[in-house]
């Protein structure tokens, strides 16, 4: 399975302000879906930085930037994590969050969540959702918990 489908499946759930509104610090939740956004960064040879987010996503003041893939190869979800934590980092600051998600299983995205963080370093806060954590409900509980970390 591949296209769009999950990714409009999580816009579905976090566009839905009920799913998110008994978090008490929490008046607004603002969704935003973005889909090719460009950095228009001039380096040294005036070239323009592409890159593709799927989400991003603003709980209160913090920003969040989901990236969704429907992939379950462990190699291909690891490049996007990284991707996705860079683009964080250029667009919200050490203060931003990432959440990934795919369809890798339990062992997998346990591997890859530590993988990352060795990797990336412990300053930077993110988490790896994988298919058992793609049920609404079960998508909506670990998504307010790191929200509220």
């Amino acid at each position: 399975m591949d296209g769009y489908w999950l990714e409009d499946y999580i816009w579905t759930v976090i566009s839905n302000k009920k799913n998110f509104e008994d978090l008490s610090f929490l008046k607004n939740v603002k969704a935003i879906k973005h889909y090719n956004v460009n950095d228009e960064h001039n380096n040294k040879n005036k070239m323009k930085n592409e890159f593709e987010l799927d989400f991003v996503v603003v709980f209160g003041y913090q920003l969040f930037v989901i990236s969704v893939t429907s992939d379950y190869h462990k190699s291909l979800v690891k490049s996007k994590g990284f991707e996705v934590i860079e683009r964080a980092l250029q667009i919200g600051g050490e203060e931003s969050k990432t959440i990934l998600i795919s369809r890798l299983n339990r062992e997998k995205k346990e591997e890859l969540e530590k993988e990352l963080q060795i990797e990336t370093g412990s300053g930077f806060h993110f988490i790896v959702l994988g298919e058992e954590d793609l049920k609404e409900e079960t998508l909506v509980n670990k998504i307010k918990k790191f929200i509220e970390k």
